[in-house]
């Protein structure tokens, strides 16, 4: 029975680009404030953060691709809350891996959903990080719109010859 191979390259593509839509998905979503999920959301995040952060930086170094910008606009609704020092997705990984904290941002979402009719929405805007040096706040579907519109779309480019 042949064996299943992948490169290293390859593995750490699948895991960035799983991270990329989970936190794409979670970005996108609206919830009631009522309902006490936020450090729940957190702790779920986070971790996927770290995880694109890592395996999205080798592969943007290793199709050589560091020179992606992080995108002006995400996936609805868009974060207003926004003060970063690079507008590079390569940077803004290292950023996260050198980071001392990092916590998510729920900002209140203006529309009005049915089902949470009399509750304030929010989501989940954006991503503060701290370290020794400084404080950033980038957004959050912009981010993962960045590694899945542009970095992975022109991977998938480059291997059928586009």
């Amino acid at each position: 029975m042949p064996a299943t191979r992948l490169t290293t390259l390859e593995q750490d593509g699948k895991a960035a680009n799983a991270a990329a839509m989970r936190l794409c998905a979670m970005a996108a979503a609206i919830f009631p404030t009522d309902r006490n999920l936020q450090a729940a959301f957190g702790d779920a995040l986070i971790p996927d953060l770290l995880l694109l952060a890592l395996h999205g930086r080798r592969v943007m170094e290793g199709y050589r691709v560091v020179a992606t910008p992080i995108a002006n606009w995400g996936f609805w609704p868009a974060s207003r809350v926004v003060s970063s020092s690079t507008s590079n997705l390569h940077d803004f990984f290292g950023h996260v891996l050198h980071a001392t904290d990092i916590s998510l941002g729920w900002e209140k979402f203006d529309g009005v959903i049915d089902a949470y009719r009399g509750r304030e929405c929010c989501f989940l805007g954006h991503v503060t990080l701290e370290s020794h040096s400084r404080n950033e706040t980038y957004a959050l579907g912009a981010i993962a719109a960045s590694f899945l519109c542009g970095v992975s779309q022109s991977l998938a480019c480059q291997k059928e010859g586009n």
